[in-house]
């Protein structure tokens, strides 16, 4: 349950966020996710602003899908507010620091709204 409650606040902040997620809905993990990164923002750059400005570590996608998307884990610890609000407002902020047009704090609110409803 905490696993499916943490993907739910995950893929909720992605959604305010304006991110789209990948692949479809009827096929998403509860493990990790994997959201499709704005057009011109790449990966590669969100992966290394999250880790080097904000401290947070996340993936780019894998093979044909390296450079148009991320993957954020949210098993084991992970799996829990404490991981997933941080990494939503890190996020926000590099994809903001690197051009995109996000609002502040909408992926965290929709993220503590699923946690808040969950307990």
């Amino acid at each position: 349950r905490r696993h499916e409650v943490a993907a739910a606040a995950l893929r909720a902040g992605f959604g305010a966020m304006g991110l789209e997620m990948f692949p479809d809905p009827a096929v998403q993990s509860n493990t990790v996710a994997c959201v499709k990164t704005p057009k011109d923002i790449e990966p590669a750059s969100v992966v290394a602003r999250m880790r080097d400005q904000y401290g947070i570590l996340i993936g780019t996608g894998l093979a044909e899908i390296r450079s148009t998307t991320l993957r954020v884990g949210t098993m084991g610890m992970t799996a829990s507010p404490h991981y997933v609000l941080p990494t939503l407002g890190a996020l926000e902020l590099a994809l903001r620091d690197l051009g995109a047009k996000c609002e502040p704090g909408a992926g965290v609110a929709a993220a503590q709204v699923v946690f808040a409803d969950a307990t």
